[in-house]
């Protein structure tokens, strides 16, 4: 992912726990793997909010290679943007602290705004940046990615460094890898460039908030 938790604090909540499992939708933990109930996933959304803004964020590093790749795409002229199951708020906010001017836009959980796997975050950051669905790739390390870029109609490149390891990726039907960052974008983009050489300034590439 972008990110790998700083596990360093024993004093962390199981709530905190859970909703630092980037990509956990805020208001759908009860239907996830933990199976909370309404009840208790509301509070671990306190939880998370009351820590996320003065301590949460700050207890996360970003991958080796991530920035530089992120450079790498932009000085080729691909637009980038990030969709993440958190709350709006915290979207822009850890865009401006750790990647800042490095994304085109960003989308996260808003009113009106149906969360991943729901092609809504997705759809609303390609109409920003005026980009055809056939045009860009989306990113992803979570089988809530898989499915999101199904419902969205993007091709998908499943990460394997971040939430979810590869089998369990093919098992919910990823079919393209990329296993680092030099991988990740060097042979996307000579793909992209050879099929969109005139076109650069209008591929996207929609990030999955864990990558």
């Amino acid at each position: 992912g972008f990110f790998g938790a700083d596990s360093s604090n024993s004093e962390r909540s199981t709530s905190s726990e859970v909703m630092n499992s980037w990509g956990i939708s805020f208001f759908a933990l009860e239907e996830s793997e933990y199976k909370l109930t309404r009840e208790d996933a509301l509070i671990a959304t306190d939880v998370y909010r009351e820590r996320f803004a003065p301590i949460g964020k700050f207890e996360n590093e970003v991958y080796d290679g991530i920035p530089e790749m992120l450079k790498t795409l932009k000085a080729h002229g691909v637009l980038t943007a990030v969709v993440s199951n958190k709350d709006e708020y915290a979207v822009k906010s850890l865009c401006r602290d750790y990647f800042d001017g490095l994304f085109d836009y960003s989308a996260g959980d808003a009113e009106g705004r149906r969360i991943k796997p729901y092609p809504d975050m997705v759809e609303a950051v390609l109409e920003q940046a005026g980009v055809d669905k056939s045009e860009a790739a989306y990113i992803g390390d979570s089988d809530v990615d898989v499915q999101t870029a199904v419902n969205s109609g993007l091709d998908m490149i499943a990460v394997t460094w971040g939430f979810r390891d590869k089998s369990f990726l093919i098992s919910h039907g990823a079919t393209l890898f990329a296993d680092n960052t030099d991988e990740q974008f060097k042979d996307e983009l000579e793909k992209l460039e050879k099929e969109h050489t005139d076109k650069l300034n209008k591929l996207a590439l929609v990030l999955s908030s864990s990558v």
